[in-house]
């Protein structure tokens, strides 16, 4: 059984009695978190993400550049690592990251994370790589070989038929599963440290809630950068992102609805989003399929790119996921309504046009039966260091609780001394 490795030369293939020995020579974390090496590390890779040759195709690549910027990632280090003098912020250990192949960036994320709070890191990258993946992982090699950091992050890929995944999942402090409910059981069955901890990411489902009056209240100019910031929602990561939008929700009426789609189309176009034929008839037998068990009002085949079903909102509409550009649309005039869909699934709201109070309302929806982020239209693949409900910066991390002695008689000696508070 071959496992690759990937380093600043390249990729290695490595028997798995030769990875074992590699694995066994890994470096355990001797960095603090946000190092002064390990922030200089990212910074590099922000500019190398943002001005490579690829951008111009793969506009994740760009994101995850400005993500990784020195001053994004200082109001990370503000808002969420905040150590006093009675807890000091340590490594949680080595940590295991085994990211999903169809979001060929979240690898990155995960990692960055890690790394910058000072753990050993193995990710494990799918067999089969997208060219943006080789180059996020092989600018990612190179900077740490620059910087002298390459000792303790590996970058590897092996069978999922293999036992070498359980092999490294016994000898780590952190496990981290995206990807889906049952990539998420089958993982989490191999058993880690005793005192380690596995998380996983399970299927997630997301929507997106326009005011119907809001979006006529725009511009032409205003109408078009809306119509741009749902398309980057919808078909990056061709709609299979975890927060990639499946139902479109009009607050007060969808009067409004072809004109957003036409304005869809247009950017799409634009863009050159191309759909392959097989995908496109894919949707067609979908949409019929929907229709066929009642769960489509009416269908419309907006072009390749695009096809809307028109639905009543019910508890399991969004369980019914294809990708590609398919839209559920929904109608309702009142916030309250669109609790049936908030179902344990659903992660990300997205919302537009709203007033102060409508947002108010919105905001107070999820109540952690789903529902986990209520964020702009244009935001719904922006990555946080709050996902699904766990602050990862807490979770990625151990807290040491440090506490002198109270004031008064110490035991040891038999006399009494003063203790300053903290």
């Amino acid at each position: 059984m071959k496992v690759t490795v990937f380093d600043a030369s390249g990729e290695t293939e490595l028997s798995a009695s030769e990875f074992a020995v590699q694995l066994g020579a890994l470096e355990r974390p001797h960095a603090q978190p946000f190092s002064d090496l390990s922030l200089a590390a990212l910074s590099d890779l922000s500019t190398i993400f943002m001005q490579s040759p690829l951008r111009h195709g793969a506009p994740q690549m760009v994101a995850l550049g400005f993500w990784l910027r020195p001053a994004a990632i200082a109001q990370i280090q503000k808002q969420h690592f905040r150590p006093d003098a009675n807890v000091r912020v340590v490594p949680r250990g080595l940590a295991l990251h085994l990211p999903p192949a169809n979001v060929d960036t979240l690898f990155v994320y995960s990692w960055a994370i890690s790394f910058l709070l000072g753990n050993s890191n193995i990710v494990r990258l799918p067999s089969q790589m997208s060219p943006v993946a080789r180059a996020l992982v092989q600018s990612i090699c190179e900077v740490l070989a620059k910087h002298g950091l390459q000792q303790d992050q590996v970058f590897c890929s092996y069978s999922k038929s293999s036992d070498v995944g359980a092999k490294i999942s016994a000898m780590v402090d952190l496990r981290v599963i995206w990807g889906g409910d049952e990539k998420v059981r089958t993982l989490s069955a191999d058993p880690i440290l005793p005192d380690g901890l596995s998380i996983g990411f399970s299927d997630r489902t997301s929507l997106s809630v326009i005011s119907a009056a809001g979006f006529a209240a725009q511009s032409d100019a205003g109408k078009r950068a809306v119509a741009t910031d749902l398309f980057n929602d919808i078909f990056w990561f061709d709609q299979l992102g975890c927060g990639s939008p499946r139902a479109l929700c009009w607050l007060g009426g969808d009067a409004h609805s072809h004109e957003l789609f036409a304005l869809l189309q247009d950017v799409g176009d634009k863009k050159q989003n191309a759909v392959e034929t097989g995908v496109a008839i894919s949707k067609f037998v979908f949409a019929n399929e929907m229709a066929a068990i009642g769960a489509a009002r009416n269908v419309r085949r907006v072009s390749n790119q695009m096809t809307v079903i028109d639905a009543k909102i019910h508890p399991g509409l969004l369980d019914n996921v294809h990708g590609g550009g398919v839209l559920f649309q929904c109608t309702f005039d009142d916030i309250d309504e669109l609790k049936p869909l908030l179902t344990r699934n659903v992660q990300t709201i997205t919302h537009f046009g709203l007033d102060h109070d409508e947002f108010q309302r919105l905001a107070e929806l999820p109540d952690g039966t789903g529902g986990y982020r209520v964020v702009p239209v244009g935001q719904a693949l922006a990555f946080d260091v709050i996902w699904d409900g766990l602050d990862l910066v807490a979770t990625f991390t151990r807290k040491v609780r440090i506490q002198l002695a109270a004031a008064g008689r110490d035991l040891r000696r038999g006399v009494k001394h003063d203790v300053p508070s903290l």
